[in-house]
């Protein structure tokens, strides 16, 4: 997946549609990249699973992007928005370099990357803020993690199995049947 002609795209977008403030903001969050924008346009892509409930085709994610926003306008100043997007990219990078700032999330981490979940990110990053911003307890908290690190698992042993994160998440399904 290249994104980089995207993502150069959507940081000339968000310069012309931004305050000076927000735009530096965007531009010290491209630097937390390491200015790789490969890696900020994955980012992006799990950032709109979260905001959008679903998937962006590769080619798609600069114009889903800009549709997020203007849509997101109108119900909210760009300060907001561009909040949202640090704090969520602040998760991501916990998950890609595996350095959280809560160490209770080190270990399902690695397990995480190990097996190669990535797919798991928008569901991982939308627990995470839902405990900071104490949507949750830490007890529900840790015994989400453990669940997710062990369907992971599973998954990885059998790759045939299908789970939707993000229904886990919201308690849609029932945990106890996919861990029976």
């Amino acid at each position: 997946m290249d994104y980089i002609e995207q993502m150069e795209k959507l940081f000339k977008f968000l310069d012309f549609n931004l305050e000076f403030e927000a735009v530096r903001e965007i531009y010290n969050l491209k630097h937390r990249f390491n200015n790789d924008l490969n890696l900020f346009g994955c980012f992006i892509k799990d950032y709109l699973i979260i905001v959008n409930n679903k998937v962006s085709d590769d080619d798609n994610i600069y114009s889903d992007f800009v549709l997020y926003f203007e849509s997101a306008r109108k119900h909210y100043n760009d300060k907001d928005i561009i909040n949202l997007l640090l704090r969520y990219s602040k998760y991501y990078l916990w998950l890609v370099f595996e350095e959280p700032e809560i160490e209770e999330l080190e270990k399902p981490i690695n397990t995480i990357n190990s097996c190669f979940a990535l797919d798991l990110y928008p569901c991982l990053m939308k627990l995470i803020d839902n405990f900071i911003n104490q949507k949750i307890d830490g007890k529900y908290f840790s015994k989400m993690l453990q669940f997710i690190v062990d369907i992971v698992l599973k998954r990885f042993e059998n790759p045939k199995i299908e789970i939707n994160f993000d229904d886990i998440l919201n308690q849609k399904i029932n945990f106890e049947r996919l861990v029976g």
